[in-house]
């Protein structure tokens, strides 16, 4: 069997009618092309590509499962036959949602949200977030350490944040063809309609990942089943904080005390411009708890994603504006 230059996975709706015939509006097709630095890829090892089946599945699922492509049901993801000739795979995404009057439509911008959503997760692997805007547009204007900035659906961004272990893992597994023959991973985003060889030929590409990129998200040693993680809201006061390094804040909740990774960049600079933080204070955060057993021995980490509320605590008459957190 020949093999085609480069191997792509493609990602559309397929059902029993064809493309062409239906109304493909919101369709859409994120391409993954995996090749040596020469641009040609005469084989691909199957147990490593169908991982990366299996992680598109999971990144994919993973998105869904915090509402980041919408309130509707969860995305099928499909697997085309292989056709004779080519190692080209089409893997096929059905985004639908349940309209009011019980009738399945098709999701709009879901193949756009899944390879920005990919290109977000990639870049984070080499820089770090500087600061985040959640524009009236509902997508999060973000901005890297390296001084580039990308928009992303706001919705796709908080499931991403809320997620990173799962979505982490998810795109190692994608990203596994790179541990055998392949060099480079191109994903592009097309129209349902497209043939393979059209998106790779006339489409840009979305995100570049190498070699490098999967070796920084494949799993730390202290990873393991038995790791995991929740999303929970609950009151608390700040007990001290670091501005100099945000993984050194202190919160008080009914949960415990804690040290705690501030991510919220706007509640940050809203901190920035004047915003006082006294002790007394009551503040509701958003936060992504994450247990591990390395070596045997629990470890739990918060991470604060988002302060949604604050209300001013009570002073007494000789304390009126109360007393400051602690600042580094």
């Amino acid at each position: 069997m020949q093999s085609e230059p480069g191997g792509s996975i493609q990602m559309s709706r397929v059902d029993d009618a064809p493309l062409q015939a239906r109304d493909t509006e919101g369709d859409g097709v994120v391409q993954l092309r995996f090749r040596d630095l020469d641009g040609e890829l005469q084989v691909m090892n199957a147990a490593l590509l169908g991982e990366a089946l299996q992680g598109m599945a999971e990144f994919v699922g993973s998105l869904s499962a915090e509402r980041g492509l919408g309130d509707g049901p969860p995305p099928e993801v499909l697997v085309r036959p292989i056709r004779e000739g080519s190692v080209v795979v089409d893997t096929l995404i059905h985004a639908a949602q349940q309209d009011p009057f019980g009738a399945l439509t098709v999701a709009g911008g879901g193949a756009a949200g899944i390879a920005t959503a990919l290109r977000v997760s990639i870049r984070s692997l080499r820089v770090t977030v500087s600061s985040f805007d959640h524009l009236p547009t509902g997508t999060t204007k973000v901005t890297w350490s390296d001084g580039e900035s990308q928009e992303i659906p706001t919705a796709a961004w908080k499931a991403l944040q809320s997620q990173k272990r799962r979505t982490r893992r998810a795109l190692g597994k994608i990203m596994a063809p790179l541990a055998g023959r392949s060099d480079v991973l191109e994903v592009r985003e097309g129209g349902a309609t497209q043939t393979s060889e059209e998106i790779t030929e006339s489409s840009p590409v979305v995100v570049e990942a190498t070699t490098d990129d999967y070796r920084a998200a494949r799993p730390e040693p202290q990873d393991s089943e038995d790791s995991q993680e929740r999303t929970f809201e609950v009151e608390g006061r700040l007990k001290s904080v670091d501005f100099d390094d945000n993984s050194k804040w202190q919160i008080v909740t009914l949960e415990g005390s804690r040290k705690a990774i501030m991510e919220d960049y706007d509640f940050l600079e809203r901190v920035d411009r004047g915003l006082p933080l006294r002790k007394d204070d009551i503040f509701q955060f958003l936060i992504r708890e994450e247990v591990t057993s390395p070596n045997g021995r629990t470890k739990r980490s918060w991470t604060i994603l988002e302060v949604t509320g604050h209300r001013q605590g009570y002073h007494d008459d000789d304390d009126e504006q109360g007393s400051d957190v602690d600042a580094d």
